[in-house]
């Protein structure tokens, strides 16, 4: 995939990760929306791509009720290492 697509994602996942950096504690009712909007990019690219985001989907879909900025922050770090394992 080109690298348009890739960097419009890690755009978008340091967006919402920023997004929500001064919080303490993020309702994952709010984050839902905005993560599936980031699968649809990543999945565009490749499911290696999407599985991080995949990974989140499932838990803050099911048992979760909050998340922290940091898992954000975690996710924008998985999704660059999709790209360039070498940096990992």
């Amino acid at each position: 995939m080109g690298t348009d697509q890739k960097e419009l994602l890690i755009e978008a996942a340091e967006a919402l990760r920023d997004q929500y950096a001064d919080q303490v504690a993020i309702s994952t009712s709010r984050l839902l929306n905005p993560l599936l909007d980031l699968w649809g990019m990543a999945i565009e690219i490749g499911p290696e791509t999407a599985a991080p985001l995949e990974k989140l989907l499932t838990v803050y879909a099911g048992p979760r009720d909050l998340a922290t900025p940091a898992e954000l922050g975690e996710l924008v770090e998985r999704l660059r290492s999709t790209f360039d394992p070498a940096l990992v």
